[in-house]
């Protein structure tokens, strides 16, 4: 198996798979990449939102002073690449739903830590599109990523490399040894698995502590409504550039289907309702669902095999992919080829226990 024309072979095309095989192809690895030709992806289906501040207590999310900076960058560079716009900064309005809310605002507001992220307070009446009786505040640094735009300019890159197979994939299909691994014919050094949710039943990788979650979100257009930042009540409502807005988005962990749900669609629709102020008449474009490759303890899992070593997986990034996965992905392609690998707090062998 170790005479090969691929250096790594990628199981899924989503933003995780896409984003680690460009890190990879520009490293100088041979890739290919196993794609199901899957449209509804959760990454196609995610709004891609970038928030630093995060919850009710507004915690800032673990080492974004490292990631976001990297996401900018890369998104940046592809941008640079395929002349296309990728990564959109947006301020985001943040409103009140409680007392403790404001509360925890003006505790965070006079920590330094969290001084490049939070901007000053925005009175009840001063957006009159918005129902908001105890106001909220405006953060800075979020955005959202298109990830449909980026994911579509990276197929196109790996089709003209011949780097990509589109076929579903079996774990049958799958065979391996001291040597190399081999995917449907197709032999190579090392196997890493992006699979997104379904890594739940890969069985090399079943050790680890997966907690999908199905969200859905509405793609919509607002007659009437004007306002140009991120609105996060707990819900969020994104303006796109053409003029129509995603709101979402549910969460659900029983019912693991990505079959968009009239209940929720109408339980997106209230809540929207209760968050303008107007009766604004509203045009329902389009309703998603997507199942996000969620974590036990919200980090993601990375790594090789404990005891197949040609065998890896990068995954798990939640509803965070946006920001998380540029940093990763570079981290794991640079360390891919070293002995001395270690991802930290997303090092799989963190659960490892000798399975």
């Amino acid at each position: 198996m170790n005479d090969s024309p691929w250096d790594v072979l990628i199981i899924g095309q989503g933003l995780a798979g896409s984003l680690l095989a460009w890190q990879l192809i520009q490293q100088g690895y041979r890739v290919l990449v196993f794609s199901d030709g899957a449209t509804h992806s959760a990454s196609r289906m995610a709004a891609g939102l970038v928030n630093p501040v995060t919850g009710k207590r507004l915690v800032k999310s673990p080492q974004v002073d490292i990631f976001l900076p990297r996401a900018i960058q890369l998104y940046r560079h592809l941008e640079r690449h395929f002349g296309r716009r990728f990564f959109h900064e947006k301020d985001m309005l943040r409103v009140f739903n409680t007392h403790d809310n404001r509360q925890a605002w003006e505790k965070r507001s006079q920590d330094s830590d969290y001084e490049a992220y939070l901007g000053d307070l925005i009175q009840p009446d001063e957006y009159p599109s918005i129902n908001m009786p105890l106001g909220g505040f405006r953060q800075k640094q979020t955005g959202y990523l298109d990830t449909v735009s980026l994911l579509d300019s990276l197929d196109a890159f790996l089709k003209q490399r011949d780097a990509i197979h589109y076929t579903d994939v079996d774990y049958t299909d799958i065979t391996f040894d001291d040597h190399g691994a081999c995917v449907k014919n197709h032999p190579a050094r090392q196997v890493i698995f992006c699979e997104g949710y379904k890594a739940i039943n890969n069985p090399w990788f079943d050790w680890l502590p997966f907690k999908p979650a199905k969200g859905e979100i509405l793609t919509l257009g607002i007659v009437d409504y004007k306002i140009n930042e991120t609105v996060n009540a707990g819900h969020w409502l994104l303006p796109l550039t053409n003029g129509h807005y995603k709101f979402g988005a549910s969460y659900q962990w029983d019912n693991l289907d990505e079959v968009p749900d009239e209940t929720v669609k109408q339980q997106l629709i209230d809540v929207l309702r209760r968050l303008l102020k107007q009766d604004n008449q509203l045009e329902i474009l389009q309703h998603d669902a997507g199942i996000r490759p969620a974590t036990r303890d919200t980090r993601p899992f990375i790594g090789m095999h404990p005891k197949h070593p040609r065998l890896g997986i990068f995954n798990g990034f939640g509803s965070k992919g946006s920001l998380m996965i540029p940093y990763y992905s570079q981290q794991f392609s640079a360390q891919l080829g070293s002995q001395a690998f270690d991802m930290n707090e997303a090092d799989i062998r963190r659960y490892w226990k000798g399975h």
